[in-house]
């Protein structure tokens, strides 16, 4: 079986999220499942992705070119994560074009039902955050003492 990523390699949006999920995927997967990576930029590597699909492959795409995905063979899943209550992307091409679409969130699963798609046909794959990279406040200033949390009504975990 092979999982192939289609993203961008930039180290912003959705870049950052083509790269992490290749990277979850990779280190997750065993020997029997091979894992790559396609540059949305990389023409050249698209064209031998293309060459070499098969329909055994599940094809992740991080970005969406009008057309692109119906050439390969395999399942076809979008990774959609928008940031208003009106899917960008018409509902009647995801589903014409995808098998499943991915939302790392309810709220977008729920928002691409208001627009038509069927439940069944979205999967909510929460993303996490990595505190030790993402921290709103300097770490010294996040550890709070029991008796701290007690003054401001807080469970302490």
């Amino acid at each position: 079986m092979r999982i192939r990523v289609f993203g961008m390699p930039t180290d912003a949006g959705a870049g950052i999220h083509s790269k992490n999920i290749f990277e979850v995927i990779h280190r997750i997967a065993d020997e029997s499942i091979k894992v790559e990576f396609y540059s949305k930029y990389d023409l050249e590597a698209l064209g031998g992705a293309l060459a070499s699909s098969e329909p055994s492959d599940i094809n992740i795409f991080m970005f969406y070119t009008a057309g692109v995905s119906r050439l390969y063979q395999g399942k076809k899943l979008f990774w959609y994560a928008f940031e208003s209550t009106r899917p960008m992307l018409a509902t009647s091409i995801l589903m014409d074009e995808f098998d499943l679409i991915l939302s790392p969130s309810k709220w977008g699963k729920d928002c691409l039902m208001n627009y038509g798609v069927p439940s069944d046909r979205v999967v909510v794959i929460p993303e996490g955050v990595n505190p030790w990279i993402y921290h709103p406040y300097p770490i010294e200033k996040r550890k709070v003492t029991s008796a701290e949390n007690k003054k401001i009504g807080r469970a302490h975990v």
